[in-house]
C-alpha cells in the first residue's frame, strides 16, 4: 500500500503535497501533463520567458528531477499535452493511463482544481473516477492560490474533512528549495502568490 499522488503538472506535486513528500511512507508521483510537444511555445511558456515548448518542456522535467531528489523521490511522466499546446476542446481522458500506477489498496491523492484549471480538473476528475470505483481518494489544495474559494462541480469538499499542515521551520525551508529548483516557474508563481504562502497545505479525507 502506497501514497500515489497525481500532479497535473511538473512542480504541483511540491507544491501542494510537501508534507507528503518529506514523510516516510512510500509515495509514487505521476506527472500527468508532462509530455513534450514540439512547436511553438504556448501562452504559459512564453509568460515564463521560452520561445522553444520543446525545449521548455525538457528543463521543466530536469527541474522535477532536481527538486524531488532534495527528498529522494522521483516521478513517473505520462505523455499528455499540457492545455497551453491543446487545441480548443481537446479534453484527453487521463483515467486509463492513470490506473496503470494505481494499485488497489493505494491512496491516492489529487488536486481539488481550486482554481479551475482545466488539467487540474482533468485530474480531479479521474479521481472522482478512480472512487467510484472504490479507490481510497483524497483530495489536495492546489497551490499557490488565492484563499480556499470552493472548487466548482462536481466536487463538494463540504463532505469531507479539511486539514491543514502547516509546515515546521526546517520542512518549509527545505520545501522552498526544492521550489528553487523550478527556475523557470519561480518568478511567474510569486506573482500569482507570495512564496511564504506554501507553508500551509490543506487536504481534505473522506
Amino acid at each position: 500500500m502506497a501514497t500515489v499522488i497525481l500532479s497535473p503538472h511538473l512542480d504541483d506535486a511540491v507544491l501542494s503535497c510537501w508534507h507528503l513528500l518529506s514523510g516516510t511512507d512510500e509515495v509514487r508521483i505521476v506527472n500527468v501533463f508532462a509530455g513534450v510537444p514540439g512547436g511553438a511555445a504556448g501562452w504559459w511558456d512564453r509568460l515564463t520567458g521560452a520561445t522553444d515548448a520543446r525545449n521548455r518542456m525538457r528543463e521543466r522535467r530536469h527541474e522535477d528531477r532536481a527538486a524531488l531528489a532534495i527528498v529522494g523521490r522521483d516521478a513517473t511522466n505520462l505523455d499528455f499535452m499540457d492545455a497551453q499546446y491543446r487545441s480548443n476542446g481537446d479534453e484527453p481522458s487521463t483515467l486509463e493511463a492513470v490506473l496503470a500506477h494505481v494499485e488497489p489498496h493505494d491512496t491516492v491523492w489529487v488536486p481539488a482544481a481550486l482554481r479551475g484549471h482545466r488539467d487540474h480538473a482533468l485530474v480531479r476528475d479521474a479521481g472522482l473516477a478512480l472512487r467510484d470505483r472504490g479507490h481510497e481518494v483524497a483530495f489536495y489544495a492546489d497551490l499557490p492560490q488565492v484563499g480556499l474559494a470552493a472548487p466548482p462541480a462536481p466536487l463538494d469538499l463540504r463532505a469531507l474533512r479539511p486539514e491543514p499542515h502547516r509546515l515546521d521551520a526546517g520542512a518549509f525551508e527545505r520545501k522552498l528549495m526544492a521550489v528553487g529548483c523550478y527556475a523557470t516557474q519561480v518568478a511567474a508563481l510569486e506573482r500569482m502568490a507570495p512564496l511564504h504562502e506554501l507553508r500551509t497545505e490543506v487536504t481534505w479525507t473522506p
